[in-house]
């Protein structure tokens, strides 16, 4: 099954994100031409900054502006300890071009954008086991575990008796055994807000789910009503690449046929961002569904 945390990989690795409050005052880092936008908004409309050094990385990047404020950075999963979403520009764009007509293609993840699981159940069992909360997460989404499942490799099956035997001399096999079977049947559900954003924009410019998915997929996206949801579906397992492999980026675009730079890419996970902003794609690091209202708000308000 596709992960309960963000299914996109960190070179094919889950990280952790934490949060916290402070957002301060509003600095400007760099306005050099050529490079890429990005913007940090808090949940409370005021910016949010990073520290210098993560500063340097996301002019790396290419930056024209960094907004940031003081105390925040970016954990190794990419997320702002601000609890900020970011929002970045490709190279050679200007922010005027991109207010009048912002895009042309939206491309979406699915996991932790619109699907959301529910580990109730796997939490249970953990503490039952006396094991932390997250252990079989870690276990199961490690990249030599998790990566074979979301390349269409092996079935469902054969990646819980990988998580068995990773779990092997922290727990029986048997508490092993159910701990991988409640995360591989743990229920899943939709976010009717971006659900109901998404199709609005759809009306306007095509939709392209852009996934790290099993071969499952598309019975899942049957279940949550949203079989018909997107124009096409872009998944890992039926593509046999995965994000942020630039090809998978390359295969939506082509879906739609729409050029790279006339697409906005979102998703939860800060690397799979940056690849698509890597390729002249808008990206969006996406945290809660107010992320959208100000990309997607030239359209929404149609």
């Amino acid at each position: 099954m596709t992960a309960p945390t963000p299914t996109a990989l960190h070179h094919h690795a889950v990280g952790h994100a934490q949060r916290s409050k402070s957002l301060r005052r509003r600095r400007e880092i760099s306005n050099e031409p050529g490079a890429v936008h990005c913007r940090l908004h808090g949940r409370d409309g005021q910016v949010s900054r990073l520290s210098e050094r993560e500063a340097e990385k996301h002019s790396d990047l290419g930056c024209l502006r960094l907004i940031e404020s003081s105390g925040a950075h970016l954990s190794r999963s990419g997320r702002g300890t601000s609890g900020v979403p970011l929002l970045c520009y490709p190279r050679k764009v200007t922010t005027s071009k991109i207010s009048s007509r912002p895009f042309d293609a939206v491309l979406c993840d699915l996991d932790n954008v619109i699907r959301f699981y529910d580990t109730t159940e796997l939490a249970s069992l953990e503490r039952s086991a006396g094991l932390a909360e997250g252990t079989t997460e870690s276990v199961a989404y490690a990249p030599e575990i998790d990566l074979p499942l979301l390349l269409g490799e092996i079935a469902k099956e054969q990646w819980v008796q990988a998580v068995v035997a990773g779990l092997a001399g922290q727990v029986p096999e048997t508490q092993a055994r159910e701990l991988g079977t409640a995360l591989s049947q743990a229920p899943f559900w939709a976010d009717d807000v971006v659900v109901a954003m998404l199709r609005e924009v759809q009306a306007h410019v095509p939709l392209v789910l852009v996934t790290n998915a099993t071969v499952e997929l598309e019975d899942d996206l049957a279940s949550l009503g949203l079989a018909d949801f997107a124009d096409h579906v872009v998944s890992s397992a039926r593509v046999g690449v995965a994000k942020p492999d630039r090809k998978i980026y390359e295969i939506a675009a082509s879906q739609v046929g729409v050029a790279m730079h006339r697409c906005l890419f979102v998703d939860d996970r800060l690397e799979n961002v940056e690849a698509a902003v890597g390729l002249g794609m808008t990206g969006l690091h996406y945290r809660e569904p107010a992320d959208l209202r100000e990309p997607l708000g030239v359209l929404l308000d149609k």
